[in-house]
């Protein structure tokens, strides 16, 4: 397609350092690009010093771990860590999640005593809704 050709030129353009005639082919490939098939935006933006943020998930990134990074950590860094650190926690911190702990229970322990009110006897007065309903009329003889 001409668009591609295009694009072709534009790349040749850029490979030879003529930037100018670069962006102006690159312009052109858009132009007749329908499909966007082509990254001339990308390339526009480049040759202009626009770094554009690629939004495109890849999640085989996240699953790659730079080992050269693991290699470098220093042996004696691992020995720094003081076990200590681990025990070293407020002790207001803790008096906070036994209180918030002890609300909690007080909660769950008065929503279960309101479940206990609802199978309570009727009061004097009221009838009780759970008893089955018993029609004393007497039915037609079929005469």
């Amino acid at each position: 397609s001409q668009a591609r050709l295009r694009y072709a030129y534009a790349e040749l353009l850029e490979t030879a350092g003529d930037e100018a005639g670069a962006r102006e082919w690159f312009t052109s490939a858009a132009a007749l690009d329908s499909h966007a098939d082509l990254d001339t935006a990308d390339r526009i933006a480049a040759i202009d010093g626009v770094v554009l943020p690629d939004f495109t998930p890849d999640d085989d990134d996240e699953d790659d771990v730079d080992e050269s990074d693991e290699d470098d950590v220093d042996e004696s860094d691992e020995d720094d860590f003081d076990e200590s650190d681990e025990d070293d926690v407020d002790e207001s911190d803790e008096d906070d999640v036994d209180e918030s702990d002890e609300d909690d229970d007080r909660a769950r322990d008065s929503d279960e005593a309101g479940q206990d009110d609802d199978l309570a006897e009727p009061e004097d007065g009221q009838e009780d809704d759970n008893e089955p309903f018993e029609d004393n009329a007497k039915e037609p003889d079929g005469e």
